[in-house]
C-alpha cells in the first residue's frame, strides 16, 4: 500500500516495472481457486484504494494480468463493510486431496458418501464424523519447480526418504536395539511394574539417542519429574520402591513441519497414535485436566470393539477406494484424485493425515 501523506489518500502499491501475474484459467487448479480468483482481486484491490476513483486510476494493471491468464471478470469497487457479526470457531476435520483435471472420478463425494455409510447417526462416534464435522476442500498439485526440485533431489542423493538409522552407542546396550540414530519418528516407550502394562508415545525430528538424553534426565533428577507424564509415572514407581522394566520402539516414521507443505506430518501421526491407544494402558493425556480412566468409562471410548472396527473398516475401505489406478481419466472434469505417495508410504494410519485438524484432538 503506498500512503500518500499530503492528501491523506492510500492505493495499492506496484512497483512500476512488476506486472502481475495470476493462474491461468486453464491450469490444473482447484475449480474453487480459479472461481474466486477475479473477486479476490477485487476485494484486495478495493481494500487498498481509498475511494473509489483511485481504484478506477489503479485496476487496469489487474484488469490486464486477469485477461492476460484467461479471464473476462471486469473488476468491481466495492466498499468496506465493517462486520459486527460474532464468528464462532467450528472444529472440524479438514480432508484436502490434491486437484487433477485428467481424472472424472468425484473424490469430495465418494469421500462424504463413505462418511455417511461408515459412521451413521446413530453409532458412538457418528456425532464427531459427520458432514458438519468432516469438510473436504481440493488441495493444488506440485507445480512444475517443485517436481523439477524434487527430482534434482533424488538425483543429487539429498532425498528426505524415510528410513530408520543405525546406532553409535559404545558403554551400554542401545534402547532402540540398534537404531537410535534414527530422526522424525514417533516412539513407543512400554512399561512393565506390578503386573501392569503402561505406554507412552512421544515424537522427535532430532534422532531419538538425543530424545532420550532428555527421558534419561528427567528420570534422573527429581526436579524434571514432572516435564512428561512418564517421568511422573517413572517417579512414583521408585517413590513406591516398584521395579519396573521399560522398552522402546518405533511405532512410525514421518517427515516433521516443512515450510513448503505447511503442515507436521510427524506431529500428526503421533496425534493418530495417541487418539487410537487403549486409554486404559496409555500414559499421554488425550484431553486437557481429564483422567484417562475417565475416557475409558464414558461414551468417548474408542476402544469398545463395535465403534474401534467401524473405524478400522473406514479406513481400510478408504485405501481401496483411493488407490490411483481407481480414478479414470477424462480430461478437465471437476475431480480429483488421491496423491499415489500417501498410499505408497503409509498403512490404515495415514488416512487420518489427510485430516487438517482446526482442534488439538481427534476425539
Amino acid at each position: 500500500m503506498a500512503f500518500n501523506l499530503q492528501t491523506g489518500l492510500h492505493r495499492p502499491f506496484k512497483k512500476a516495472t512488476s506486472n502481475p501475474i495470476y493462474v491461468h484459467k486453464d491450469s490444473n487448479h482447484p475449480m474453487h481457486v480459479k472461481k474466486e480468483l477475479p473477486q479476490m482481486i477485487g476485494r484486495r484491490t478495493s481494500d487498498l484504494s481509498s475511494n473509489k476513483e483511485v481504484f478506477e486510476a489503479e485496476v487496469a494493471a489487474y484488469s490486464s494480468a486477469l485477461k492476460a491468464s484467461g479471464y473476462n471478470n471486469e473488476l468491481q469497487y466495492t466498499e468496506k463493510t465493517v462486520s459486527k457479526k460474532r464468528s464462532r470457531r467450528r472444529n472440524v476435520i479438514w480432508f484436502n486431496p490434491p486437484w487433477n483435471d485428467e481424472v472424472s472420478t468425484n473424490v469430495a463425494k465418494k469421500f462424504l458418501s463413505m462418511i455417511d455409510r461408515h459412521f451413521p447417526k446413530d453409532s458412538a462416534l457418528g456425532k464427531y464424523f459427520n458432514r458438519s464435522t468432516v469438510k473436504v476442500s481440493y488441495s493444488s498439485m506440485p507445480n512444475m519447480a517443485r517436481i523439477i526440485s524434487g527430482h534434482n533431489k533424488k538425483v543429487t542423493g539429498s532425498s528426505t526418504n524415510m528410513e530408520t538409522k543405525g546406532c553409535n552407542c559404545r558403554s551400554q546396550p542401545c534402547p532402540l536395539e540398534g537404531k537410535c540414530k534414527t530422526t522424525n519418528l514417533v516412539y513407543r516407550s512400554t512399561m512393565e511394574a506390578a503386573g501392569t502394562t503402561k505406554q507412552y508415545i512421544g515424537l522427535t525430528s532430532n534422532t531419538f539417542k538425543e530424545r532420550f538424553t532428555g527421558h534419561k534426565a528427567s528420570f534422573t533428577h527429581r526436579k524434571n519429574a514432572h516435564k512428561t507424564t512418564l517421568s511422573s509415572h517413572i517417579w512414583e514407581l521408585k517413590d513406591e520402591q516398584t521395579t519396573y522394566n521399560q522398552h522402546w520402539s518405533i511405532l512410525s516414521l514421518a517427515p516433521s513441519y516443512s515450510r513448503r507443505v505447511r503442515i507436521c506430518h510427524l506431529c500428526l501421526m503421533e496425534k493418530t497414535h495417541i487418539s487410537l491407544a487403549d486409554p486404559r494402558t496409555t500414559l499421554n493425556k488425550r484431553l486437557s485436566g481429564t483422567d484417562n480412566d475417565e475416557i475409558a468409562d464414558s461414551e468417548l471410548n474408542w476402544m469398545q470393539e463395535s465403534e474401534f472396527a467401524r473405524l478400522r473398516e473406514f479406513l481400510a475401505a478408504a485405501l481401496q477406494v483411493f488407490k490411483p489406478e481407481n480414478f479414470p481419466s477424462h480430461s478437465r472434469r471437476r475431480t480429483s484424485n488421491f496423491s499415489h505417495n500417501h498410499l505408497e508410504s503409509s498403512d490404515q494410519l495415514t488416512m487420518m493425515h489427510s485430516f487438517k485438524h482446526s482442534h488439538s484432538n481427534m476425539i
